[in-house]
C-alpha cells in the first residue's frame, strides 16, 4: 500500500523486509512536462523491519497520525506520529487481516475493515473499540466515508456494498 496526506506533503509506503517509510514530498513540484526531473523526496523516518506485510495505511485528515495494519498473527493496527515515526499505540481486535482503514475528519475515530467480515470503529485517543459492524458474509475489501457526513461505506467479496449508520450499528 501507498498513501499520501491530503496536503500531499507526506507519503507512506512499504519497503523490502516489512519496513514502513514516510517520505517528505513538501519540496516536490507537480509537473506535467514530459521528461522533467522531479525534486527527490526526503525520507522522514523508517520503521525497523517487522513481521508481516503492510495491508493498509491511512493518514488522519490533518496528516498528524498514520495508521498501519500488518498481516501478522496479531492483525493489529499501529498508530504513529506521522512527522516523527514515534509509535503512540496499537488497536487489536480483528481476527484476521485488515484490508482498509479510514479516519473520521476530526482524527479521533478510525474505521477498519477486515477479512473477518467486520468493520470496527475505534476511538483513537483512548485506543478502544467503540463498536463492531457486522453484515457482510465475505471479507470486507474497501472502506470509505461519505464526503459530507461520517457514514462508512463498505464493499465486500460477497458482492455487496453497504452504507452504515454508526449510531445504530446496522446497515440501513
Amino acid at each position: 500500500p501507498h498513501v499520501v496526506t491530503r496536503d500531499m506533503k507526506l507519503a507512506a509506503r512499504q519497503l523490502e523486509g516489512g519496513v514502513l517509510t514516510v517520505e517528505d514530498y513538501s519540496e516536490n513540484k507537480i509537473s506535467n512536462v514530459s521528461g522533467s526531473t522531479p525534486t527527490p523526496m526526503r525520507t522522514k523516518w523508517k520503521s525497523p523491519p517487522a513481521e508481516g506485510r503492510l495491508t493498509s495505511l491511512a493518514f488522519s485528515h490533518d496528516g498528524k497520525l498514520l495508521a498501519a495494519a500488518r498481516d501478522n498473527l496479531a492483525s493489529s493496527i499501529t498508530l504513529f506520529e506521522a512527522e516523527t515515526g514515534r509509535e503512540i499505540g496499537a488497536l487489536t481486535g480483528h481476527g484476521s487481516s485488515v484490508n482498509a482503514m479510514v479516519f473520521w475528519p476530526d482524527g479521533k475515530t478510525l474505521a477498519t475493515a477486515a477479512t473477518d467480515q467486520t468493520i470496527r470503529i475505534w476511538d483513537v485517543e483512548t485506543r478502544t473499540l467503540r463498536r463492531t459492524l457486522r453484515g457482510h458474509t465475505r471479507p470486507v475489501t474497501e472502506l470509505v466515508l461519505l464526503p459530507d457526513h461520517p457514514t462508512p461505506v463498505s464493499s465486500s467479496g460477497d458482492g455487496t456494498g453497504r452504507f452504515w449508520d454508526t449510531t445504530t450499528t446496522k446497515s440501513p
